[in-house]
């Protein structure tokens, strides 16, 4: 069997944009298995609050936070 070649992270919001379950998500188990399988150079994509998952897992770079009035946001950025 071959080794596989990418990890996708979905995304979805069965639970919201909450936080707390991001980094509860970012500290299974199974996110040891995926930062050694990136460590060994394979492709790991995070769609929606899978790269927000990544990124508290510390397997992107930054930080997650709050934006100032706490409300959702949808804007053309130019």
């Amino acid at each position: 069997m071959a080794p596989p070649i990418a990890v996708i992270v979905p995304g979805g919001f069965s639970y919201g944009d909450y936080l707390p379950l991001r980094r509860d998500c970012a500290v299974q188990p199974v996110m040891q298995a995926v930062k050694q399988f990136a460590d060994n150079g394979g492709l790991v994509l995070g769609i929606c609050n899978g790269f927000q998952v990544l990124t508290e897992a510390g397997l992107l770079p930054g930080a997650l936070i709050r934006n100032r009035d706490l409300q959702f946001h949808c804007e053309h950025i130019s």
